[in-house]
């Protein structure tokens, strides 16, 4: 995408996230059998599997793989649905050529060590930005996946109807995409994917000092953290995709979101342990992981109106000491 549809394509794709959220408690609670409910709510899958064939490769990654006249002919196809003129064909397979030469000459001593796919998860560590880049976001992935999904099911902690919960915890996922479209645009990626953490981190950790008798503020706050946690969820998706080249933004994306489902998979877990006896740990565990997250990112650059680096010499060669030396106009044309 061109970088100011960016950030609006990438949070309005999560909008039927939302919007599946509230319904999935509606069938949850119409099918109480797990099993029913679960080959229930699949099926509607299989109705996307033909469209996954409409879609066309990324061209960046085809040039930086060698396939040049793939790369060549979906650009042809973007520029007509789009209406512009592409630039003479010599000069974009020039253009794929020095992409594909600098992907090579970086990636060559490791390749003459490593003929498997251990050698693409390497690559994630073989440079100092690369390597800063997964840590913080693995970190943060899993972090952001153990509140999402561990605030969706904290019904019991509060003592509430589970379906009616859920429902809500859903719905208030909408809003909190909707105003991240005009705050994203004002404050930039790094500094939303911050402040949602900060603000789930400030709730939560409030939550547990609300007398039991004031449940409806308690909800109130953990509503609070669910939408913001939404935010921190959606505008991180679409940061990472920017901060790594698209040589390994494959296998980046791949271990970030094995990390969100590992926090995932703690989030019951950790509800299940402290739900009878110490109901208000939830908050707390969540709250100070939120605060980790806030601060892991401080390291990282800000990636809006920046050209996105296709291999990782154009990483470590991109300059983050500040904005306006990274920032081009928003106005300037980017192409392939």
């Amino acid at each position: 995408m061109e970088p100011k549809m960016r950030i609006v394509t990438g949070i309005m794709q999560f909008t039927s996230w939302s919007f599946a959220t509230m319904l999935y408690s509606g069938w949850a609670y119409l099918i109480r059998e797990w099993r029913w409910l679960q080959t229930f709510v699949s099926l509607p899958t299989l109705i996307m599997m033909p469209l996954l064939f409409t879609i066309d490769e990324s061209p960046r990654w085809l040039a930086v793989v060698g396939q040049h006249q793939r790369a060549l002919k979906v650009l042809r196809r973007a520029a007509k649905l789009n209406k512009v003129t592409l630039p003479p064909d010599q000069d974009l397979l020039a253009i794929m050529k020095i992409i594909q030469e600098q992907e090579q000459e970086v990636s060559k001593s490791v390749m003459d060590k490593l003929q498997n796919v251990a050698h693409e998860v390497l690559l994630l560590f073989s440079g100092h930005k690369i390597r800063l880049i997964t840590f913080v976001m693995t970190l943060d992935f899993c972090i952001v996946g153990m509140l999402f999904f561990g605030l969706t099911m904290g019904a019991n902690t509060l003592g509430v109807n589970l379906f009616i919960y859920v429902a809500i915890s859903g719905t208030v996922e909408i809003p909190a995409r909707i105003i991240l479209l005009p705050i994203t645009k004002w404050l930039g990626r790094k500094r939303t994917v911050i402040i949602s953490y900060f603000i789930t981190a400030v709730v939560l950790l409030t939550q547990p000092c609300i007398p039991e008798d004031l449940k409806v503020l308690s909800i109130v706050l953990i509503m609070i953290g669910k939408m913001m946690s939404t935010c921190a969820f959606t505008s991180i998706d679409v940061y990472i995709t920017e901060l790594i080249p698209t040589e390994v933004r494959s296998q980046g994306l791949g271990l970030t979101m094995a990390g969100s489902r590992l926090g995932a998979f703690i989030a019951p877990f950790l509800i299940s342990a402290v739900e009878e006896t110490y109901p208000w740990l939830m908050s707390v565990v969540f709250g100070l992981s939120a605060l980790v997250a806030c601060v892991a990112l401080i390291p990282l650059w800000e990636t809006e109106n920046i050209r996105l680096p296709d291999t990782l010499a154009d990483l470590d060669s991109l300059h983050t000491g500040t904005d306006s030396e990274t920032n081009i106009q928003p106005n300037e044309e980017i192409r392939c």
